[in-house]
């Protein structure tokens, strides 16, 4: 048992413990990972079955399965497409495909919708059993597309709902609500397609009947769906056919539709598992596999530039498309991604502007619109492994803590203390004296401009007059028309001028409004228009 790589706590050997609720976890953002088992000696295979742990919610793994007689040369057994691990299936998932003789047999996972990382608890192979007649549908025409995929029916009775008929299970069934009806699974991407299988529960207590049914299908991009076979009556019978019917058909498409025109052993159309056999045709698959920024250290004052390295795994050409660079869960900014050959990369550069100072998950999303239809959009998404952290930036850096007034609602004519708590954040003092504006929203014309000393670094200033590293201010208003009755209290507000640091703005606590009353200046008292005051001071 190998892997090409291993998170710490759940090493490779625990897909073979016999315990499921142990598991193996690839490197984290490491797509494509790989997990390989030696069987000693070659032997036939024709099934995989992977789990991962029952307590688990639903994910979807992109992975394909692989053989090899010497452990260099692999051949595929199973084309990669998206395999589902739901709760109500024990989160497991089987992979059928034709019997082949092979010594090492490994997955290729490329995408885990989950968890950023390849996850399998357990790994089992399995090979044809002794006079096995064989199941009809693959032969060596492919695998089963239709498995996990979107799904939909033109209609549904009771819980008999269309998800029932790919979910690999043939106790669970679709049923209609009467004929005609439609079925149609998407495969995601166009593929090269030479049956359908169409099942019931094979169990004695489903009796014969005959199913009139057409098979249809829908290239990529098409609006509409054209005849891959015609109608015909097809007999199922537990006892002959196993309840199970395969359709040959020939094509290239993106959708499979089966139209059920009759029933004879019901009202509806029924329908437990519908299988789409064939190989996915030529498609790129773009993924993103590196992420850098410059520099590497940012402060807050610093712009920075996200690289992203996109690559195209799939096996055709992709045309132009964007990759869109999120930090801390907001898209920063995008750039173009032109077109890439099957196997080819290239690094773009988004601009992701300036950051404040703290910790960022930095990730990448190529093709975020869908503009190309791809073998596997599940891997188009990749998060740095290490954070973006922006450091902060050297300079003085006032921020407004706090604003008090006492008394909190003064009479007419009282005076009115106000006090500010002001910090400078910075790594430096300011290094000059500046100005420090409080205001009473909602007047007009008086205004106090107040000049304060330097704050060193660190320092957290709201003292009384007269200290140097704490300052307040008493204003008095009298009002201009006593009679007049005082209005409410408004609320306060603040603004550190910033002129004085280089243009630095102000931080200032939540809920409180900044506003410019005016040019740095000496401390002043102006008189309102009759209405309560409107002060500004330090």
């Amino acid at each position: 048992m190998s892997a090409s790589g291993s998170e710490g706590n759940h090493p490779a050997s625990n897909v073979t413990d016999g315990n499921q609720a142990s598991y193996w976890e690839g490197p984290n953002n490491a797509f494509p990972q790989t997990l390989r088992i030696d069987l000693g000696e070659s032997a036939a295979v024709d099934q995989v079955v992977l789990k991962l742990p029952t307590t688990w919610e639903a994910r979807t793994q992109a992975l394909s399965v692989q053989g090899s007689t010497d452990g260099n040369s692999y051949s595929t057994l199973s084309a990669s497409q998206r395999r589902l691990f739901t709760p109500s299936s024990a989160n497991t998932v089987t992979i059928d495909f034709p019997s082949t003789a092979v010594r090492h047999v490994r997955l290729n996972i490329t995408g885990n919708t989950g968890w950023p990382a390849a996850q399998i608890s357990e790994f089992g192979i399995h090979g044809p059993a002794a006079g096995d007649p064989g199941d009809p549908d693959p032969g060596d025409d492919g695998t089963d597309l239709a498995r996990g995929k979107p799904i939909e029916a033109s209609s549904t009775i009771h819980t008999f709902v269309a998800a029932n008929a790919n979910d690999d299970k043939l106790n669970t069934y679709w049923e209609s609500t009467g004929h005609p009806s439609n079925l149609t699974v998407k495969l995601g991407a166009e593929a090269d397609i030479t049956s359908v299988v169409v099942k019931l529960n094979p169990d004695s207590a489903w009796g014969a009947r005959t199913q009139s049914i057409q098979v249809l299908g829908r290239a990529q991009g098409a609006t509409g769906f054209t005849s891959l076979k015609a109608r015909a009556e097809y007999g199922f019978d537990p006892a002959t056919n196993q309840n199970s019917v395969r359709i040959p058909v020939t094509g290239r498409v993106a959708d499979v539709q089966l139209q059920i025109f009759s029933n004879t052993g019901a009202q509806g159309c029924q329908v437990a598992e519908f299988q789409v056999i064939g190989r996915p045709a030529p498609n790129p698959d773009l993924t993103v596999t590196a992420l850098s920024w410059s520099p590497t250290s940012p402060v807050e004052t610093d712009a920075t530039t996200v690289s992203a390295t996109v690559r195209n795994v799939g096996t055709a050409a992709a045309g132009p498309t964007t990759v869109n660079v999120s930090i801390g869960g907001t898209v920063a900014g995008s750039a173009s991604v032109p077109a890439l050959n099957a196997g080819a990369s290239t690094i773009v550069q988004v601009a992701a502007g300036r950051r404040a100072e703290g910790s960022y998950k930095v990730t990448a999303v190529v093709d975020p619109t869908d503009t190309v239809v791809e073998q596997d959009n599940d891997n188009n998404s990749f998060t740095a492994a290490g954070s973006l952290v922006v450091g902060h930036a050297p300079g003085p850096d006032l921020q407004v803590l706090s604003i008090g007034s006492t008394p909190q609602n003064p009479a007419v004519g009282a005076s009115v203390q106000f006090t500010v708590a002001v910090q400078n954040r910075g790594t430096t003092a300011t290094g000059a004296t500046t100005v420090t504006r409080v205001a009473v929203e909602g007047h007009r014309h008086l205004r106090l401009d107040v000049r304060r000393h330097p704050v060193q670094d660190g320092r957290r200033h709201h003292a009384r007059r007269g200290d140097r590293q704490r300052q307040d201010r008493q204003v008095q208003q009298r009002r201009r028309h006593p009679g007049h009755e005082r209005r409410p209290r408004q609320r306060d507000t603040v603004q550190r001028d910033h002129h004085q640091l280089g243009g630095r703005p102000c931080r200032h606590p939540a809920g409180l409004g900044l506003r410019d009353h005016g040019r740095p200046g000496g401390a002043g008292v102006g008189q309102s228009d009759g209405r309560w005051p409107k002060v500004t001071m330090p």
